[in-house]
């Protein structure tokens, strides 16, 4: 393809008024994604005490109360670990009723009737409703393992998918779908489908992300990208501190789901506000909608689109269309090329690589960061998450004036040496205290 769409932007505009209302519409579906990606953290708590629901001095099983008065009869205490939160004492006699010589401190049994959980800091999560703790422990980890495995599978996909049917078509597939999952994950009653929606749920909701990156990329000149690439993500961070926020206020993991999916539905009329990648139109084929859409950011930014240069590319297209098979195979490079440079595969793997490495660090720091320190208080596992996402905001801030100051390759390798060293500073602190949460900011402030 001829065409310079480089030197068309800068005679347009390359981030023009026009292109920033897009590119700031673009931003608000990843504020619901951030959210989407860290729910888990709050829908998926698990509270810190929690015991065995003591039939004897439990007696309004439906409403049931984490009452801790005859914890030293009923429960098998250790010095090390405290109260024991999978068995009890075996009730010798139940129509004693809740006094000590009604149980045997010398044989335990398991929870058949349940738990009873606390909840001071969280007033429902998944692990109380559905009893994911001691034994069926694994099936909490599961779930979240099920959500990221959506979102390795909505990456290739969608990516697929975008390519074929166009950005703006696959960012309205995905919305919808994200909200329809989101808000269906709120109201289910069974582990195996809200299992299933949140694999749907995290597919589409990459989709969206991806999808409207590339579409914000493709839409403005080479002199923004960098800054473009680094904006999206304050509203990936502005959505986790709407979580934190979100969470802290409703504490309902119901609700909180409803809340972070089903305002999204407003985005489904971008259709009408937001175009269609010209670069993307330009390699379909579809110069006459590429004109369109260019002339449209032109009008938008006050400048006049240069018809000479789409009429030369459709000369020179139409030239191209005259040469051999041989010579448009060569011009449409397939993924069979890059594996074979020695080079570009060292290069791509290597990127690779350090994605897998950043998004474990990343997200690990970011699911723990409500336990990152102890809290006394009924709000500090919200704050511990607010404050580990606005670090994210320097980090960026970091990112993008290195990357213009010092490139990409000294941006990037700095960051993670600096990560690494203090991610490991906080793996030497045996303790909960406060001093662990400062390695462990400044370590997900330059990883991110």
């Amino acid at each position: 393809m001829a065409l310079d769409m480089d030197a068309i932007f800068k005679v347009i505009g390359e981030f023009g008024p026009y292109q920033r209302r897009v590119y700031f519409l673009l931003c608000l579906p990843i504020i619901f994604v951030a959210t989407s990606n860290l729910a888990y953290v709050f829908i998926g708590a698990t509270p810190e005490h929690y015991r065995c629901i003591v039939p004897a001095c439990d007696t309004d099983l439906k409403n049931l109360h984490y009452n801790e008065s005859f914890l030293e009869f009923t429960i098998p205490y250790n010095q090390t670990t405290g109260f024991a939160k999978c068995q009890r004492y075996k009730n010798i006699d139940p129509e004693e009723g809740c006094i000590p010589s009604a149980f045997m401190d010398n044989t335990t049994e398991d929870c058949p009737e349940g738990k009873v959980f606390d909840t001071t800091v969280y007033a429902t999560t998944i692990v109380t409703e559905f009893n994911l703790t001691c034994h069926d422990a694994w099936e909490a980890n599961m779930a979240q393992t099920i959500y990221f495995s959506g979102v390795l599978a909505g990456a290739f996909i969608f990516g697929f998918i975008a390519d074929r049917i166009g950005r703006m078509m696959t960012i309205l597939i995905g919305l919808v779908c994200m909200v329809v999952s989101g808000v269906i994950i709120a109201l289910v009653t069974s582990l195996r489908v809200f299992n299933v929606m949140r694999f749907i749920n995290a597919m589409t909701s990459t989709a969206v992300f991806q999808t409207s990156f590339v579409l914000g990329m493709e839409c403005v000149g080479a002199n923004y990208r960098v800054m473009c690439g680094i904006i999206g993500e304050y509203f990936f961070a502005l959505g986790e501190v709407l979580l934190g926020l979100v969470a802290l206020w409703i504490r309902d993991w119901r609700m909180i789901q409803l809340v972070i999916s089903a305002p999204a539905a407003c985005f489904i009329f971008y259709k009408w506000f937001i175009p269609e990648s010209p670069r993307w139109l330009l390699v379909q084929g579809k110069t006459e909608k590429a004109y369109s859409v260019l002339q449209k950011i032109a009008k938008g930014n006050g400048k006049d689109l240069p018809l000479h240069l789409m009429r030369e590319s459709e000369e020179d297209n139409a030239e191209e269309g005259e040469g051999t098979a041989v010579e448009k195979t060569r011009n449409n490079p397939t993924i069979i090329d890059l594996l074979k440079t020695p080079l570009l595969c060292l290069r791509m793997f290597s990127m690779f690589f350090i994605w897998i490495v950043t998004t474990l660090v990343y997200y690990g720091i970011s699911l723990n960061a409500s336990s990152l320190t102890t809290s006394t208080t009924t709000y500090g596992p919200y704050l511990n998450f607010i404050l580990v996402a606005l670090v994210e905001v320097p980090g960026y801030t970091l990112a993008w004036l290195g990357m213009c100051k010092w490139g990409r390759r000294g941006s990037l390798a700095s960051s993670l040496i600096l990560a690494g060293i203090f991610c490991a500073g906080g793996l030497l602190k045996e303790t909960k205290e406060i001093s662990v949460i400062i390695p462990a900011l400044l370590g997900k402030c330059f990883i991110t």
